[in-house]
């Protein structure tokens, strides 16, 4: 572990921090020491995107998409951007003009941006069994080539039934697992039945400015400044725990600050307590918007508002809870998980500034333990949290998983991080 340590990089448009996946992250720089000299040097590195009409920029009123603001983004850290998208584009396409469009552009990275919508899934389920198939395909091609995959999952459509949806979930449930970097734009624009959330798209196919925004919000560009290559490992929870006994009033376990603004969010972790919490003992929180134990003994959400859910689910001692905030900032809608059970509330946007476990006591504090933290730049959905409380930690827009097996713990020292990140929990106590 290390000791935090500012970040000297801004940029004039305030995003997120970083995504995706692997427990062996140093053997997955490509060349780390050669890139640093190489920006030092400044030399310049190339990403393409290809994909169809929402990668170029589609809906919006100035061609101003999720792919410009990102090629904007990065032409400030002294990368060259191309955008090689055709509205209309499926995978068929993207594969027939890769040896002409793309290959000939020689881009250190590419993100491929199509969707099942384009492929015909309200045509019948062959479009997806062909889309998973030809995506897969693309992203050897461009291994092959020496290019650095990266994929933005399946977004909306206004169109969508349920069974379309369903397929849409199932690709993104498969893509969260391969072994590439990914992006949930799902989880940040989907209004939970696989359409726009209302006042985010143009028409039936697109999303409009501020929708592209938040589809942005899910890209973490740190990502990029790791400039990763290969196959990505896999992460896997520990069953070890750190233990934690609040001391001082107010003042948390660990804390997490965001280097850059985020959007929708999820916030999860493993806790168990060896001694019954006091009322108002504080579990974790989200800038003021706690997760509380109440005066019935349960766990409860608390908006800095005060919007308050319940639980309903007692602590009892030595048992494991696994509990997740959800944050989709486009609907306004947050919500608390405890195990199998879920509680909502759309109390207003939260705009996370610092996360932080443990807690501190508004009570008279707890002994508790943790393990397993992750954070993502999207709001995950209530089947991807069940599987994420089975233990299996999906990557797309995954920025944190702390496991919290730290051989030693200091005030002053960060949490390791075994996602591809420089931001790191910081322990506050010993």
């Amino acid at each position: 572990m290390k000791k935090c340590k500012k970040n000297l990089t801004t940029f004039a448009i305030t995003i997120l921090s970083v995504c995706c996946n692997s427990i062996t992250f140093a053997n997955l720089q490509k060349n780390s020491a050669e890139y640093k000299k190489a920006i030092l040097k400044n030399s310049r590195l190339k990403i393409a995107i290809i994909g169809s009409s929402v990668a170029n920029g589609g809906g919006t009123k100035d061609g101003n998409g999720w792919a410009n603001m990102l090629g904007k983004i990065l032409k400030q850290r002294n990368w060259e951007y191309v955008n090689k998208s055709i509205n209309g584009n499926n995978t068929r396409d993207v594969l027939s003009r890769l040896d002409t469009d793309l290959f000939p552009e020689k881009p250190d990275v590419a993100i491929i941006g199509l969707s099942l919508g384009n492929e015909g899934i309200r045509n019948g389920p062959g479009a997806y069994f062909m889309f998973r198939r030809n995506i897969k395909k693309i992203i050897q091609l461009l291994r092959k080539h020496g290019i650095v995959p990266m994929v933005t999952n399946c977004y909306p459509h206004k169109k969508y039934n349920a069974v379309n949806y369903a397929y849409v979930k199932k690709f993104n449930e498969e893509l969260d697992r391969w072994p590439v970097i990914s992006f949930d734009f799902m989880g940040s624009i989907d209004d939970g039945t696989g359409k726009w959330i209302e006042g985010y798209s143009t028409d039936d196919a697109h999303p409009n400015n501020k929708g592209h925004k938040e589809m942005l919000l899910s890209i973490p560009p740190r990502v990029f400044d790791n400039y990763m290559e290969g196959c990505l490992s896999s992460i896997n929870p520990v069953n070890t725990w750190f233990n934690f006994e609040a001391k001082q009033k107010n003042k948390p376990a660990m804390k997490f600050v965001p280097r850059y603004f985020m959007g929708s969010f999820s916030f999860a972790f493993d806790v168990k307590f060896s001694q019954i919490p006091s009322p108002n003992s504080i579990i974790a929180a989200v800038n003021e918007n706690k997760i509380k134990v109440s005066p019935n003994n349960t766990l409860i959400y608390v908006s800095d508002k005060n919007v308050q859910i319940d639980s309903n689910i007692k602590i009892e001692t030595n048992k494991l809870y696994h509990i997740a905030l959800t944050h989709r900032k486009a609907l306004k809608k947050t919500t608390l998980y405890v195990n199998d059970n879920s509680v909502s509330t759309n109390g207003g946007k939260i705009k996370p500034k610092i996360f932080t476990l443990g807690g501190g006591v508004d009570g008279n504090g707890c002994k508790s333990q943790f393990r397993n933290i992750t954070v993502y730049r999207s709001s995950k959905r209530a089947d991807q949290i069940k599987r994420l409380f089975n233990g299996i930690i999906g990557y797309s827009s995954l920025t944190i998983f702390s496991p919290l097996n730290d051989g030693v713990i200091e005030a002053g020292l960060e949490a390791n991080n075994l996602a591809p990140d420089e931001c790191r929990f910081v322990f506050l106590q010993n």
